[in-house]
């Protein structure tokens, strides 16, 4: 059996327009800023590294904080707390600053710890039980030249005066160059009872338990937001709060005020319960580089990753919050499992969503700040499963809704794979940007061989995926290079927005770009593969600024064992002049004996970007009935890949039922239609049967583990295209789409005779 693109070849395309509404595909979860599109926009790794200690006595990733570049390499350095550090016997806690490679490449090997030994008063201070270091904080302004300011907190810690822990906040005056520390300030129940709010100095409030610089006025003084997990309000336990509090250019206190709520929203109104614990984590949501406006309102993100108060199974949750500068919390925006399908999907009972939050800036470019929130006891769905997951969350309307959610990273090995015995625990016990693009995530509870819970901090550089498809190609004439631009059209204007350009990188002009005999590094494909039967656009799969392609070759034998007409992929690495630099198989139909002739590689498309260590995902298609079909291909490492799952033309859970016809070409084209695929809640996938009667293609909502769960067939049958699709067509031979404000402008090609 051979595919019908030869024959096709020779026939007239008409192009058949259709406008589809597809409920499942492209929901809307919460009303976004002006201009911003609705639909997921993801994000892809660029890079990944990891740096860990092999000293069971040193913990990273409880806490981290982004300083700058101190030693001039261009790389940014930064200040960790290790809680549990034991030093001289007693588990006391302690900080230090450690020097960065560039370009995210691990530590120097330069690192300055703090305390003990920096200064004897700050050293009596300390308890074993303290967790001194579980928070950390930096961007307040430099106590001298040459001296930093860090906050430390110290939520278990018994202070002066007391029996029982209520917890403290230390400003060291550091240098981080050398280690020392001259001075310091602590702020708790013991030096600062007339100034802290009450309900911050309870027997056991954990006072310090999270830290997050709010800015800097222009008159110097800093504010700094403080987690009380443990606060009370109104006499009700454990509800907790974030204490905002002004400091002095010296680091003196000057006021203190405790989140408390205001006005008549509900969800205000109802987080201030019992056993809310609200501050175990908090991130401040705005532009740290404009000085604070006393008298403005603030944007805080709170987490609470046990919260009684919701019930069991929520596993964790995220207020975003509008409060003044007095305390007074405005509006609240609740994110947990039931915001959106992705969260609910992977965050479980005891997921712990919430447990660090950073503000990740505008990832998007839509002109709203973003957040990046971890679950370190989510499981990631993957066999094995894997505790953590750190999730990117677009956020709209002054970042008070959740336009869109996806995972920017997780601890299963297809993402961030450990060696020497690496066995992951805790992804995502904290998380600090380094700059716009680029993040460092804790896994506190990872170990190695002979290594326990040691820790580890994950480098990740990432970068936001818009769309999963091409955007459809401008027909209009080139301007000139001195034509003078027209100004954009208002949102009321009739006027019609000049279609999207196709960039110029992606313009290919001369000869062929990809021939068997034309290219040295394909000269030894064999001729009857019938390579080139499909193409799909990768993107820059290979980091080289020039984008590869997926090419298809249905037609691939397999030797050792047989496999006679499998079909295969190539990934072909392109050089800017279009020339093969390298063109890899993906051996997904090796060793598939049961799958013959099965064809795959007649069509094929991306579904999800490439990962740094090789990793993707690919929709396959092929044409044969029996053993073809569309498939998804998992690409586990650079040049290895496996069939997960496939669904053949006679599947019974196919929408319509079974593919009729004798020899239907079922998969003879593939698309992805939703605008990105989820490992887990999967997506909306269009396949075409041009050789079942007169021609279909069916609309597909497939989980990621292959399940079915909807879609529609359209054929002559079809409302609509009754007078349209006739005998004389190969309806759904080719199918490409485009999705504008939740409806699907799907383009199902068809060949007259």
């Amino acid at each position: 059996m051979r595919p019908a693109t030869a024959a096709l070849r020779a026939w007239l395309a008409l192009a058949v327009l259709l406008h589809i509404l597809v409920g499942l595909a492209a929901p809307v979860f919460a009303v976004c800023a002006p201009g911003v599109e609705e639909t997921p926009a993801d994000t892809e790794r660029l890079a990944v590294n990891a740096t860990w200690f092999n000293n069971d006595n040193l913990v990273l990733g409880i806490s981290a904080a982004a300083i700058g570049d101190l030693d001039g390499n261009g790389a940014v350095d930064f200040l960790a707390g290790l809680p549990q550090i034991d030093l001289g016997g007693d588990a006391k806690g302690t900080v230090a600053v450690f020097y960065m490679l560039p370009h995210f490449r691990g530590l120097t090997g330069e690192y300055y710890i703090l305390l003990p030994g920096k200064n004897s008063a700050l050293d009596s201070r300390m308890t074993a039980t303290g967790l001194f270091g579980v928070a950390v904080a930096t961007g307040l302004p430099d106590a001298s030249l040459g001296v930093s300011t860090f906050a430390v907190g110290a939520p278990s810690l018994v202070v002066v005066g007391e029996a029982v822990a209520k917890g403290a906040v230390f400003l060291l005056e550091a240098n981080p160059r050398t280690g020392d520390v001259p001075s310091y300030t602590e702020i708790s129940a013991s030096t600062a009872a007339a100034i802290l709010p009450a309900a911050a100095q309870v027997d056991g409030a954990q006072f310090g338990r999270s830290l997050a610089v709010l800015g800097v006025e222009s008159s110097g003084f800093a504010w700094l937001a403080v987690g009380v997990m443990h606060a009370q309000f109104n006499g009700v336990q454990f509800v907790g709060s974030v204490v905002l509090m002004k400091l002095s250019p010296s680091n003196s206190l000057v006021s203190a005020v405790m989140l408390e709520p205001a006005g008549s929203s509900d969800t205000v109104l109802s987080m201030f319960a019992y056993g809310r614990q609200l501050g175990f984590s908090v991130a401040t949501v705005r532009d740290m580089s404009v000085p604070l406006d006393p008298s403005g309102v603030i944007t805080l993100a709170m987490g609470t990753i046990s919260d009684v108060a919701r019930g069991a199974g929520t596993g964790g949750a995220v207020y975003v919050v509008q409060a003044n500068m007095s305390g007074a919390v405005l509006d609240a925006l609740r994110i947990d499992n039931t915001t959106h399908p992705v969260l609910n999907a992977r965050v479980t009972p005891t997921g712990a969503f919430g447990y660090a939050i950073a503000d990740a800036g505008d990832v998007n470019g839509d002109g709203t700040r973003d957040l990046l929130v971890s679950a370190p006891d989510t499981l990631v769905g993957s066999n094995p499963p894997g505790p953590g997951q750190v999730f990117t969350l677009m956020m709209g309307q002054d970042s008070m809704s959740v336009c869109s959610a996806s995972v920017l990273s997780n601890s299963s090995t297809s993402e961030v794979e450990g060696t020497n015995g690496y066995v992951h625990g805790g992804f995502g016990t904290s998380l600090a940007m380094f700059k716009k693009d680029a993040v460092l995530i804790g896994e506190a509870y990872a170990s190695s061989t002979n290594f326990t819970s040691h820790g580890a901090l994950w480098s990740i550089q990432f970068r936001t995926v818009r769309n999963a498809s091409v955007p459809f190609p401008s027909t209009s004439p080139t301007p000139s290079a001195t034509a003078t631009p027209s100004p954009s059209p208002s949102m009321t204007s009739s006027a019609t927005p000049s279609p999207t350009p196709v960039p110029a990188k992606l313009t290919r002009i001369g000869s062929p770009i990809l021939t068997a005999k034309s290219d040295p590094v394909l000269s030894g494909l064999h001729s009857a593969s019938d390579f080139g039967a499909s193409v799909a656009f990768a993107g820059d799969r290979d980091g080289d600024g020039i984008d590869d392609l997926l090419v298809g070759a249905p037609l691939r034998d397999f030797d050792s064992p047989s496999v006679t007409e499998a079909g295969t992929i190539f990934v072909c690495y392109l050089e800017a002049t279009g020339a093969v630099r390298e063109a890899v198989e993906l051996p997904f139909m090796q060793g598939q004996t049961e799958l013959a002739s099965a064809l795959m590689g007649s069509s094929v498309a991306m579904l999800s970007g490439w990962g740094t260590n090789g990793t993707g995902l690919v929709l396959a298609g092929g044409t044969d009935k029996a053993h073809g079909g569309v498939a998804l291909v998992n690409v586990t490492d650079w040049s290895e890949a496996k069939l997960e799952w496939r669904l053949n033309a006679s599947d019974p859970s196919l929408p319509g039922g079974p593919v009729g016809g004798s020899d239907p070409l079922w998969g003879q084209d593939v698309s992805l239609l939703s605008p990105s695929w989820d490992p887990v809640l999967g997506g909306t996938i269009a396949v075409g049967a041009p050789a079942s009667g007169f021609g279909e293609f069916r609309i597909l909502h497939v989980l990621g583990n292959g399940t079915v769960v909807g879609g529609k067939r359209f054929s002559s049958s079809t409302p609509g295209l009754e007078s349209t699709v006739d005998s004389s067509m190969y309806f759904g031979a080719s199918i490409s789409s485009q999705l504008v404000n939740g409806v699907y402008n799907i383009a199902g090609e068809a060949f007259l005779s």
